[in-house]
């Protein structure tokens, strides 16, 4: 795991036996809409306009740093394992993987802590209607079994650039499942998003991450002293890795 995971910030979606978890967790109030076919679906109310916004405001202004549609959800395979959005079904592993203590120390973007907030992130990775991020769950293809999760986000098309993510269960660690997801991403961003620099950042002390990132073929850009606050409450160093357009990432093992 790196400490690039996505963090959970988006308005959620949900389904209505999650209402009151949700409700509970903070989350915006709903609204239902009625979908083509039949049916409902119940979606976060959008906060309402700030009345007298001037053209030069962030309430009148577009987000200027998406400049294309946001990425059409898809499934990604990987050797045993496929690459798909998250589900709200696997939010109590979701939230066995984000106690435990190697990602609480690595990601501190990481903020589940209870049932409420791995439903919530579940249901934050599974949106990627504002543009911004591409989160994968990584399930095995045969057991589907819960591996971890890879986000690409930060995604900014203007400046065709964005930040890799990832946090990985402990019984895959160490099987190369984290190099490969992080490859079969970078293929996806690079081809189908043209985008043209990525990067992955770690604490220094974080080598399993760092092994990831060489592996994955990106070079180290530099050291970024007293980076951040990680899980343990100290300052870390921080190596910032790079790959760029024209330096694809290898092909699986």
């Amino acid at each position: 795991m790196n400490d690039d995971s996505q963090e959970c910030d988006q308005p959620p979606r949900c389904a209505p036996t999650h209402i009151g978890v949700m409700e509970r967790a903070g989350a915006p109030p709903l609204r239902r809409t009625t979908l083509v076919g039949g049916g409902t679906e119940l979606l976060a109310r959008p906060p309402r306009a700030t009345r007298g916004a001037g053209t030069g405001s962030a309430a009148a202004r577009p987000d200027q740093r998406v400049s294309a549609a946001p990425p059409e959800p898809l499934t990604l395979t990987v050797g045993a394992f496929l690459l798909r959005r998250p589900s709200v079904a696997e939010h109590r592993e979701v939230l066995a993987l984000g106690l435990d203590p190697d990602v609480r120390l690595w990601t501190p973007r990481c903020r589940i802590t209870d049932e409420a907030s791995a439903i919530r992130d579940c249901l934050a990775g599974r949106d990627w209607s504002d543009g911004t991020h591409a989160t994968f769950s990584i399930v095995h293809r045969g057991s589907g079994r819960y591996a971890g999760n890879i986000a690409l986000h930060g995604i900014d098309r203007a400046d065709s650039r964005a930040k890799v993510g990832y946090r990985i269960a402990p019984w895959t660690r160490g099987q190369g499942v984290a190099t490969a997801a992080v490859r079969r991403v970078v293929r996806w961003a690079q081809g189908d998003l043209g985008l043209t620099r990525l990067v992955l950042t770690h604490g220094v002390e974080n080598i399993a991450s760092c092994r990831v990132a060489q592996k994955a073929g990106f070079a180290l850009e530099g050291t970024v002293p007293m980076a951040k606050r990680f899980g343990d409450d100290r300052f870390h160093d921080e190596h910032r890795h790079v790959l760029l357009a024209g330096r694809t990432a290898p092909a699986d093992d």
